[in-house]
């Protein structure tokens, strides 16, 4: 108890120290560019990014997240964090980069567990799975001769070696609608269960999946059941609490193939800057131990790009 108290207070320290920089900061930004055209608000996202991840570099508090319960106590009191100066406003939020698996993966399946992810397709009323992940397979099989759908022929300037973001998913599912007359496909919270890495670089940890992530990886469980998962407080710190919390070996391998880990300690750290009507997104992943930044991407009202 006296470890997770001090734990606590090093981590409140670090939320009040973050606040007080990056509001100087803010401060001098917001007076500096008050009369600036809504283009530039991209040069003030970016200052405020690189005044973050310079905090975040030099913080000794961050660096002494070493294990899956100093990372479960950071993420819980530092999640969000809003910060207000002047006319500008700051949200910054703090979460497990291993919270989704990489959809590019889907490719290594072997027959058993394509039959799991149609059980979990059937669940949510996609009237034909098989086509669907046809249609997956083909866009992350590379330039060939021969796919097993006609989604090149519609769409022959598609990427073809793997899904590269949500857009690019989106028109796999817009292709999937009008070919199939129903939009089940488009229900389904992608954005909340899969990232699009190039590499199988991406891990879960199950003390950070939410509902759908366990419901694609595992389509036998109920919504209640999941929910419990979700909501268990203990950490999972290795298989056999998998085990115990009703999983089969066989299901505990398949998490393995999404390269399952209990601790990892890359960060997706998430800047919402607004000034009036206008906002940006910048959304970049950190390495606490090792204070790499990775995948920086940024998003305007009427742009996007990836650093």
């Amino acid at each position: 108890m006296q470890k997770k108290g001090i734990a606590l207070l090093v981590t409140l320290f670090f939320i009040t120290a973050i606040m007080a920089i990056v509001g100087v900061s803010m401060h001098y930004y917001n007076k500096a560019s008050s009369n600036v055209a809504e283009s530039h608000l991209i040069v003030q996202g970016d200052a405020i990014m690189s005044d973050v991840i310079t905090f975040l570099q030099n913080s000794e508090d961050v660096k002494s997240v070493s294990d899956a319960e100093s990372l479960q106590l950071f993420l819980s009191t530092s999640s969000l964090i809003p910060i207000q100066k002047d006319s500008l406003s700051l949200v910054v939020m703090i979460q497990s980069a291993s919270d989704r698996f990489n959809i590019n993966d889907l490719k290594n399946f072997n027959e058993d567990l394509n039959i799991e992810f149609e059980e979990y397709l059937v669940k949510q009323g996609v009237s034909d799975p098989l086509f669907f992940m046809d249609l997956l397979r083909d866009s992350m099989s590379g330039v060939k001769e021969n796919y097993l759908s006609e989604l090149f022929v519609d769409k022959p300037t598609l990427y073809k070696e793997r899904l590269t973001s949500q857009e690019h998913l989106d028109e796999i599912l817009d292709f999937y609608v009008m070919r199939r007359y129903e939009n089940s496909v488009k229900t389904i919270p992608w954005s909340e269960a899969v990232t699009f890495n190039e590499t199988n670089s991406t891990f879960i940890d199950p003390n950070y999946m939410p509902i759908e992530v366990w419901k694609m990886l595992i389509p036998r469980l109920s919504t209640i059941e999941t929910q419990m998962i979700v909501d268990n407080e203990e950490l999972f710190k290795d298989d056999q609490e998998l085990l115990d919390i009703g999983l089969s070996e066989q299901e505990v391998a398949k998490l393995h193939k999404f390269n399952l880990t209990y601790f990892s300690p890359i960060v997706r750290v998430i800047l919402k800057v607004s000034k009036g009507e206008r906002t940006l997104n910048i959304e970049f992943q950190y390495n606490l131990q090792t204070s790499q930044v990775y995948k920086k991407t940024v998003k305007g009202s009427i742009f996007e790009f990836n650093i």
